[in-house]
This record gives C-alpha cells, structure tokens and sequence, in this order.
C-alpha cells in the first residue's frame, strides 16, 4: 500500500515539475517575443536593430521605418530605451520622421498612404508599433515614367494623352519647381484634345526627392457633368475618326499635304464662334460653351474657337500618325491657342484659326521668322515633345 502511495506520489510530482517547466518557456518565449522587432505583412522575418531594448538612435530608426514600407508590412514594432527622451518626445520624434519621407522620398510618398504610430510605457522601456497603409496604385513605382527633362517627360506621356488621361504620375530629374509643375500641366491640358473639354482646374503635387528625381502627381478636373463630358467625348471621337479615315482614303503620301489635308478638314468643319469668346473672357461658361471650346466644337457642333480649333488638329494629326502639340500663348494683345508640327527636322507652326477666319492658308506652316513677324509670342517658355 505504501508502495503504491509512494508511486502515485513520484508521478504527481513529476507531472507537476513538467507543467511547471513548460509555464517558464512560454513565460521566456512570451518576453522574447515583447521585445523583439516585429513585422508582419510581408512575410519576411523581422529586421533586428540589436539588443531586447536598442537605445535611441534616430538613424536606425529611420531605417527601421524605411525598411517597414519596402517590405510591404502591415506592422513592425520595437522597444526603445532613452533617458533624455519622454514616451510623448520618442512617438513625437517617429512622426516627424515619416513626415520627413513624405516631403523628401518618392518612393515613400507614392507607396505608402498612412502611417500611425502607437507607443507603449513600460518601467525600462517604451514599445513602439508602427502601422502601414498602402496606396492603391495602378502602376509599381519602379515602372512609373522617369524623364532628365520635361520635353522627354512629354514624349513619354503621349500615350496617356492619346488615351484621355487625366491623371499622371511621373518621376522628373532634377530640382522641379511649382513653376515646372505648373508649366507641364498648362501643357497636358491643352494638349488633352480626346476629352471634349479643357480642364478647368487642376490639382498637382510635388514631392522633392531626396536622389535625383522628384515625384509629381498631376490630376486634370473638369467641371463639365459627368455623363455629359463622356458622351460628347465618344460623339467627338467618333467624328474625328471619320474625319482622318476620309484623309487617308485620299491616298496622300506627302507629310506636308497631309497636314495641309488635316487643316482644311477642321477649317471646313469649324466656325469662329464669338459669344464663347466674349464667355471666356468673363468667365462665364456654360457648359456647352465649356464644350465648345474643345475639338468637339471644331468638328461636332461646328463652332469654337481658337482652343478648338488648335485642339481638333491635334486629334486629327494623331491619327495620321502627324507630329503635332498645341502651343498657348499670345498674338498681339490677346491671348490665343494655336500649333506646331514637325516637318523634315525642322518645327513649323499652323494657326487653323486665323486661316479661316482670314481667309489665309499663309497661317500654315510659319517658319519661326514668320512666326514673330505676325506677332506671335509665348506667355511661358514652350515645351516642344520632339525637341532633343
């Protein structure tokens, strides 16, 4: 009996000993794991910045904070030992570092949409956790278009442009300005010509990168109602589609009698429309006229003026496959919309407008001489997407 009594006891004690055993793994393994790094999201195991509690190093952090949103992670975390720095001073500080990427890192900016930051008190040590969200972007940054200047930027852009964009992404080389920015989205706007109308606001962004490109986001809005802007915009397209199938039936194989054959196409089809001048000039659209100040007024309602008129040769040189941007700026005292082209190496310039509205084919294929001569000039400095 006692033997028995003995036995029951040994394996009592025994089985006591292995619970007690596996409490203080898990007691061990529970503070590893508090303080310890820690990512998760990406898959990857967590990068170490050395010791359970690192001693504040802001360079470190920065990188921990960098490497969280390379690596696509939904959190890391970290303790922190300072004896200068407050919990309230270190979460600070962690902000202002990712604030830091934002304004200075493309990548940063481009990818990742928030980051929030949580900290906890302990007796030696604060515990910080990052968390990220991400931008849903339809193209990787590694794939976004990357140009040294603005007239490369514009050459890349041409698909989107043909396309109807009105959204845009780019990386640029270089120090961009407000002014560069400004100056490029003037360009997209009025070179938008797939869209029955101009822009009539626009947003853009600029982040200054910290390499040697910044990153610049342009939005082009439009205050035209919706549904309308995209039916007149298909009924547009639908025409000059006709318009430059009729051109190539011709079987012209001259470059410069196809631009010439583009010209009197919109000449033919568009009429100077002053009330959407006097409109403009007051600032007082409607939206038809919104519309009409495109190529859709060119070559759909037949009036328009000169933005349409620049507008719907563009489209039309498009799709003869024509070099062609729209060139805004000034003749004489009044501002005015008009184009250049590229012919045998050398730009020419065609205002559609004056030569309907004089009468006078002389308008087409000014030289830059002729150009000045008629009292042509440039409100900014114009951006030409073939120039090197």
């Amino acid at each position: 009996m006692l033997k028995k009594i003995g036995k029951i006891l040994f394996i009592t004690l025994g089985v006591i000993g292995i619970l007690f055993l596996i409490l203080v793994i898990i007691a061990m393994v529970t503070d590893s794991q508090e303080t310890m790094p820690e990512e998760t999201g990406s898959g990857e195991s967590a990068q170490q910045i050395e010791a359970a509690a690192m001693e504040y190093d802001e360079e470190a952090l920065r990188e921990w904070i960098y490497d969280g949103a390379a690596r696509n992670c939904m959190s890391i975390s970290c303790n922190i030992k300072s004896d200068d720095l407050s919990i309230n001073d270190i979460q600070t500080r962690l902000n202002e570092m990712v604030n830091e990427f934002y304004v200075s890192d493309p990548f940063f900016a481009y990818t990742v949409e928030t980051v929030n930051t949580t900290t906890w008190d302990y007796e030696d040590y604060a515990k910080v956790e990052l968390s990220y969200t991400y931008n849903d972007n339809p193209i990787p940054f590694d794939q976004l278009p990357r140009a040294d200047d603005k007239n490369e930027l514009l050459r890349q852009l041409q698909e989107q442009l043909n396309a109807g964009g009105t959204s845009y992404v780019f990386l640029l080389k270089g120090r961009v300005s407000d002014e560069d920015v400004a100056q490029i989205t003037r360009e997209l706007n009025s070179n938008n010509v797939e869209v029955a109308a101009e822009s009539s606001s626009y947003i853009y962004y600029l982040t200054v990168g910290a390499g040697d490109y910044d990153l610049v986001r342009i939005e082009l809005n439009y205050s035209v109602e919706r549904e309308r802007l995209e039916k007149a915009s298909e009924e547009m397209r639908e025409t000059l589609d006709r318009m430059a199938q009729e051109i190539r039936d011709r079987g012209i194989g001259d470059r410069l009698e196809l631009y010439r054959a583009a010209a009197r196409a919109v000449i033919a089809s568009a009429e100077y429309d002053d009330d959407t001048r006097v409109a403009t000039y007051t600032e007082s659209l409607s939206d038809e006229q919104k519309i009409m100040r495109s190529a859709y007024g060119a070559v759909v309602s037949g009036r328009t003026i000169c933005t349409g008129y620049a507008m719907a040769f563009k489209a039309l040189c498009d799709r003869l496959d024509l070099p062609c941007w729209v060139v805004s700026g000034f003749n004489g005292d009044g501002p005015h919309a008009w184009n250049m082209i590229e012919l045998n190496g050398e730009t020419l310039y065609m205002d559609c407008t004056f030569a309907d509205t004089a009468y006078d084919e002389w308008f087409l294929f000014m030289d830059e001489q002729e150009l000045a001569d008629a009292d042509y000039y440039y409100s900014v400095n114009q951006l030409c997407p073939w120039a090197a």
